[in-house]
C-alpha cells in the first residue's frame, strides 16, 4: 500500500483555493481606466495612477468574486446571450470582444479602455454589421433584484460608474448612433439578465474627458485634487490611510446660505421634512428627495430651517431644524 506523507486537508485546500484568487502584486495604474473614471473621488484616481502599490489590498473574498465574474460572463454570452440574440428577428450576436477604441483621443488622454463586446445586427441582406457596444456586469440576487433602471445603480457608488463606462466605450469605439447596452447578470441565476440602455451623451463625454486630462496634469505637476471627506465613500477607501480625509463636519466651517427664492423646491422639501417631523412614513420619504438633493457633510441654511451633518456608522446623519422659535425668544 503507498505511503503518503503530509497530505492537505480539505479546510487548508478550501482556504488555499480561496488565496488563489490573489496573486496579482499591487501597482499603479498605467493609464486612466474607463471603468473607473467615473468615480465620485477624482483624487482616488490620481491615487491609482500614482499611489496603487500603496493601496489597502482587497479581501480574498472580494477578489474571488472578480475573478468569478470573469469565468461566468463568458459562460453566459456563449451558452446564452448569442444562442438567444441569433433567433431574433432581425438576428444579433455579440462578436468584437474586448475591443479597444479606435478614437485617437483616447491615446492621447491615457485613457484605458477594453469594451466587452460589439453587438452586431443583421442588416436586410443578412450581413452581420456592428450597432452598439455592450458592456456585462454581474450582481448577486439581492441587488439585481433592487436594479430596475439605470436611476438605481446610484445605490452604491461602484455601480454607478457603470453607465459612464458604456459612454466612454461607445465614444471610443466610434458607435454613439445606437444606445449602448449594459447587461447586468444575477450570478444566482445566469438565466435572469437586466438590459438598461445607455443612449449617448456627449456633454457627459466631454466632462469625462476633462477629469482625464486633469488627472493626467496632477500625475504630471505631483499635486492632488481636493478631499470629498464622505464617510460613505472614504472609510473603505483603499487610500484612506494616505489621503487621511477630515470625516466630521467642522462646526467652524461656514454652511451654505440660500438667498431668498434661490431654490423654492428644495426650501418646500426642508419646510415639509420639519412639518411631517412626527409622521414617520412622509417624513422618511421626504428625508429621500432630500440627500438626493443636499452635499452630504455640507451644512445649509435656507431662512429659518438649518440643515447639519453628524458622523453615524459609516455615514452621515442628518439634521433639519426650523429655528424660528429661537429668533422669536432672542428676539
Amino acid at each position: 500500500m503507498p505511503e503518503f506523507v503530509g497530505i492537505q486537508n480539505g479546510k487548508d485546500a478550501a482556504a488555499g483555493i480561496r488565496r488563489s484568487a490573489s496573486t496579482r502584486p499591487a501597482e499603479c495604474n498605467k493609464s486612466n481606466y474607463a471603468s473607473k473614471l467615473g468615480d465620485i473621488c477624482e483624487r482616488r484616481l490620481v491615487y491609482w495612477r500614482t499611489k496603487g502599490d500603496r493601496a489597502i489590498p482587497p479581501s480574498d473574498g472580494l477578489v474571488g468574486l472578480w475573478e468569478s465574474a470573469k469565468l461566468l460572463t463568458p459562460i453566459f454570452l456563449d451558452r446564452i446571450f448569442n444562442p438567444f440574440g441569433r433567433k431574433q428577428t432581425p438576428a444579433w450576436e455579440i462578436l468584437e470582444q474586448e475591443r479597444r477604441p479606435s478614437d485617437p483621443l483616447f491615446l492621447k488622454l491615457n485613457i484605458g479602455l477594453k469594451v466587452d463586446g460589439i453587438r452586431h445586427v443583421a442588416d436586410a441582406t443578412g450581413r452581420m454589421r456592428p450597432y452598439s457596444i455592450v458592456e456585462f456586469k454581474s450582481m448577486n440576487g439581492n441587488l439585481f433584484g433592487r436594479i430596475e433602471d439605470r436611476d438605481s445603480l446610484g445605490m452604491t457608488y461602484w455601480a454607478a460608474k457603470y453607465p459612464d463606462q458604456v459612454l466612454l466605450g461607445m465614444l471610443g469605439c466610434e458607435l454613439p448612433e445606437h444606445p449602448g447596452w449594459l447587461v447586468i447578470i444575477n450570478r444566482d441565476c445566469l438565466y435572469e439578465c437586466k438590459i438598461i440602455e445607455i443612449p449617448f451623451d456627449m456633454d457627459r463625454c466631454e466632462r469625462l474627458l476633462a477629469r482625464a486630462e486633469r488627472i493626467n496634469a496632477h500625475v504630471t505637476d505631483g499635486t492632488l485634487p481636493r478631499q470629498i471627506c464622505r464617510p460613505d465613500i472614504c472609510q473603505n477607501c483603499p487610500f484612506l490611510p494616505i489621503c487621511s480625509p477630515k470625516l466630521e463636519a467642522d462646526p467652524e466651517d461656514a454652511p451654505l446660505v440660500m438667498k431668498p427664492g434661490e431654490d423654492d423646491e428644495l426650501h418646500k422639501l426642508l419646510a415639509d421634512h420639519v412639518l411631517l417631523e412626527g409622521s414617520r412614513k412622509e417624513a422618511n420619504a421626504i428625508t429621500k428627495k432630500l440627500k438626493g438633493r443636499l452635499v452630504p457633510g455640507q451644512c445649509l441654511v435656507s431662512g429659518p430651517i438649518v440643515v447639519n451633518w453628524k458622523v453615524h456608522g459609516k455615514g452621515w446623519r442628518m439634521t433639519v431644524k426650523d429655528t424660528t422659535s429661537e429668533e422669536q425668544g432672542a428676539s
